[in-house]
């Protein structure tokens, strides 16, 4: 079933209510819940029950013709169960044992929702309900059903249930607001064969205490109803017509098209339809209700709640994973937002353009999460969601304007493009980062293709305007932080991996690079018999020209370094002793250089084949890009020092701010 944004809308705002007003909502459950159970209807019992009995009297008939057979062999009267059972189990044991197998597993151990039996289990639903029991968030469940499927997965969340089906339990019923959790038999229940109400004549009206009950309910609590269709129940229509309060919005949970009666009924109540069926509407209700309470999140939709529910979703715990089609709504939301269809494109100021910015900031927060979400815990059908919104969205239109104004889709394309490539890398998803290196896009004015690394980077995408890195980054970080959990080191350096082997296949992918690879090797080849000479016979090897093998092997390095360079960055670096000297550098770089050098091509970035590099030419990429970022950090000490209120040279910074410090 597709999930319109509207439904998580009526769910989140629901969910926020029993967050904020715990126990003042009462859940009414219908057929329709333990159906999908594979609990047989009321009437299905029934006439099953009819033909047992007609075997018994010597005739044997179709459950089709079981009220026919019946009112011929009673004179008329409507079908009764304590008549039938009468005639099937005479004593209260047997009728419980009789009844048994309609409702219950075959072997039905007191928690057992996931036991080996055949027979009716717990569904998603009933589950989620006993969540929002266990939160403390719901107290009161009306059913009209006779199993007993809602008490089991209760218990199974430690909770015993008060149980009412019949006008004695009624009767020493404490307070509804002094008990942990109350489970209403409207209509009686498997256990309590006599307080069983199914027929027309029946439904049309309660026993008195049981009335009373159910008038206490509707003037005091809120109402979420599922799976009942309101069609054959007209005293329980009359009773929310009469008494509902009305305090609290009712929320109705259909996913069919509904009956003219219920229609009515719920236009006369002013109630929210929620057109899902219960195992998705309570699974992602009990993931919202969950998530508010973990995150303290506030309304509207925030990352926190949209990503949690994208993890409960992913770890296999839905029958059907919605998450699918919530992403899509997102992505919808982000292609028809109103900065993308502009009239026109000029005359804007740059606090007008900031403004702009900032809006679809906003909008790019719940989908860049989700994305970052499936990122880190996806596979390869969850990528294929996502993918493809990359290059739509790193694609402007052919319009004439201000570039800037022009470029405000790919925003969204460069903050996706990060959260995806960071949150791979946190994951340890190789794979899915060498997938997303190598996406490219055409672009709209040449008709070339072009790298989405280098087209989304933040300077181009922001076309050169102050300070766009530093912003990028803490927006895209902001979003990690909440969305996947991880602590800030962990967070900064799936970053800086990620920056730098970004880097590094940029380069790798120039033209000039494979002719300067093999001019390294030939030098590196030269160094290393010069050096293997000297490790013999140290003598043998002219001081001179050891030194002057490895320079020119480092020149070709900064060769390789002068076909590009690093802007702004996300990384760490310091002034340490490098190859025998101070000088500027990333302690990240040099690690992976050296773990490249020390694994080979056993190391996990070449066997997911990143830049599609052997370990030495993904090693000498990496060397290149510390050269680079080593210029750009002398730069960035420079901007620094003159600064006013600076006091003398700091040894290590972040290059996207000049600060010693990330945050």
């Amino acid at each position: 079933m597709t999930i319109s944004h509207d439904d998580d809308d009526a769910l989140l705002t629901l969910a926020f209510s029993l967050q904020s007003n715990p126990g003042a909502y009462a859940v009414v459950v219908g057929a329709g819940v333990s159906a999908a159970a594979g609990v047989p209807t009321a009437w299905g019992v029934l006439t099953d029950l009819i033909a047992k009995a007609a075997r018994i009297k010597g005739d044997v008939i179709e459950q089709n013709q079981a009220e026919k057979w019946y009112l011929d062999y009673y004179d008329g009267q409507a079908p009764r169960y304590e008549v039938l059972l009468a005639t099937l189990a005479p004593t209260q044991t047997e009728r419980q044992r009789l009844l048994r197998q309609y409702f219950e597993p075959a072997e039905a151990p007191d928690l057992g929702a996931d036991d080996d039996s055949t027979g009716p289990r717990p569904t998603l639903a009933h589950k989620s309900i006993a969540r929002l029991i266990a939160r403390g968030v719901i107290k009161v469940v009306i059913t009209m059903n006779f199993d007993r499927l809602l008490e089991r997965a209760i218990r199974a969340e430690g909770i015993e249930p008060t149980v009412v089906a019949s006008e004695a339990d009624v009767a020493g019923l404490d307070p509804l607001h002094t008990l942990n959790c109350c489970v209403i038999h409207l209509h009686g229940d498997y256990l309590n064969p006599e307080s069983m109400l199914n027929t027309t004549e029946e439904l049309e009206g309660y026993r008195p205490k049981m009335r009373g009950l159910l008038h206490r309910v509707l003037e005091d609590y809120g109402l979420i109803v599922a799976g009942w269709s309101a069609t054959y129940d007209p005293a329980l229509r009359s009773a929310i017509s009469e008494h509902y309060s009305r305090r609290f919005t009712m929320t109705w949970v259909e996913p069919y098209e509904q009956s003219e009666i219920a229609a009515d009924l719920r236009e006369l109540m002013k109630a929210n339809l929620v057109p899902l069926d219960a195992d998705a509407a309570f699974g992602k209700l009990v993931d919202s209700v969950e998530s508010i309470a973990v995150r303290q999140s506030r309304h509207p939709l925030t990352v926190a709640v949209a990503a949690e529910t994208a993890k409960r979703e992913l770890s296999g715990r839905w029958t059907a994973i919605g998450l699918h089609d919530a992403l899509g709504a997102e992505f919808t939301r982000l292609h028809e937002h109103p900065q993308f269809h502009l009239i026109t494109y000029d005359g804007y100021s740059n606090a007008q353009y900031k403004e702009a910015v900032q809006q679809v900031w906003e909008a790019t927060k719940v989908p860049a999460a989700l994305v970052a979400v499936l990122s880190y815990w996806g596979e390869d059908t969850s990528d294929s969601w996502w993918m493809d919104e990359l290059e739509r969205f790193s694609v402007h239109p052919r319009v004439s304007g201000q570039t800037a104004v022009i470029k405000l889709r790919m925003v969204v394309g460069s903050v996706l493009f990060y959260a995806a490539s960071v949150g791979a890398v946190a994951g340890k998803r190789y794979d899915l980062l060498t997938r997303l290196l190598r996406l490219h896009r055409t672009d709209p004015w040449y008709n070339r293709r072009e790298s989405l690394a280098s087209v989304l980077d933040p300077l181009g995408v922001y076309d050169g305007l102050p300070d766009p890195e530093h912003q990028h980054h803490m927006n895209v970080r902001g979003v990690l932080l909440e969305a996947l959990g991880l602590g800030h080191v962990a967070l900064d350096e799936a970053w800086q991996l990620f920056e730098l082997l970004r880097a590094a296949t940029s380069l790798m992918k120039n033209e000039q690079f494979d002719g300067h690879a093999q001019e390294f090797l030939a030098k590196s080849a030269e160094f290393d018999e010069l050096k293997r000479q000297r490790n013999e016979d140290a003598g043998s090897v002219n001081q001179q020209a050891y030194h002057a093998a490895w320079e020119a092997r480092e020149r070709v390095v900064g060769t390789i370094a002068d076909l590009g360079s690093v802007h702004a960055p996300h990384l760490f670096v310091n002034e340490v002793e490098r190859d025998g000297r101070p000088r500027w550098g990333s302690p990240i770089a040099d690690r992976l250089a050296a773990d490249l050098a020390l694994d080979g091509d056993d190391h996990p970035f070449v066997k997911a084949r990143i830049g599609n590099a052997d370990s030495s030419t993904l090693r000498l990429a990496i060397s290149a890009v510390g050269v680079q970022v080593t210029r750009r950090a002398y730069k960035v000490e420079r901007e620094v020092l003159f600064q006013p209120g600076t006091k003398g040279a700091a040894d290590e910074l972040w290059l996207d701010t000049g600060m010693p410090t990330a945050r």
